[in-house]
Order: C-alpha cells, then structure tokens, then sequence
C-alpha cells in the first residue's frame, strides 16, 4: 500500500511540474495592422504580462484582421476561442443597443 501511495505522489508531483513548465498561452484578436495604435496597445500587454508573470504566460497576437472583424472577434470571445480582443465601442451595440446610448453621451460630452 505505501508502494502505491508513493507512486501516486511521484506521478502528481511529476505531473503538477509538467503543467507548470507549460505556459498559458492567451489569444488575442487586433483587427489593425502592424504599427496602428490597437496593435501597439496589444504589444506593449504582451511585453508587460511576459515580463511581469516569467513565463508563466505567452501571448499569441491575431493582428490584421486574420481571425475576423470586430463583431467577430467578440462572438469568438463568448464561445471562448479566444481570450481577448482590441475593440473599439462600435461593434458592441449589436450585443445591446443600450450601449448606443452610451455611446452618444460620451460623444456630446466631450
């Protein structure tokens, strides 16, 4: 019976240290070009969460639009194909049309 504990415990162990070698890797839609303010925005995140967490996580940038516009990018975040997105306040009014609101106050007001 201690055999089999100890086997248990070595094979958790080695298993919890595979799975912390192994980074999450987060994915990231930016539907601008290398260079556009969102892209840079997107690098910098990258820069800093790889810096700051050491390897814990890597983050996988789709920039130019190759995994879908705006809308589609957020369809993929709800089915969870994704983690994040760099959007702009257009696309959301098609999730709530309240947000048109929003986003007409915040056009008069500034």
């Amino acid at each position: 019976m201690k055999k089999v504990c100890l086997v248990m415990t070595m094979v958790l162990v080695m298993s919890a240290t595979a799975l912390a070698a192994k980074p999450f890797t987060i994915k990231l839609g930016v539907v601008t070009k290398s260079g556009a303010a969102q892209n840079i925005v997107a690098e910098k995140f990258r820069e800093l969460l790889e810096a700051r967490l050491d390897g814990a996580y890597t983050v996988k940038i789709y920039h130019s639009a190759s995994i879908g516009n705006e809308t589609e990018i957020l369809h993929q975040i709800q089915m969870g194909t994704i983690h994040m997105g760099v959007i702009t306040g257009g696309p959301f009014d098609t999730f709530d049309p309240i947000v048109r609101v929003i986003n007409y106050t915040m056009f008069f007001i500034t």
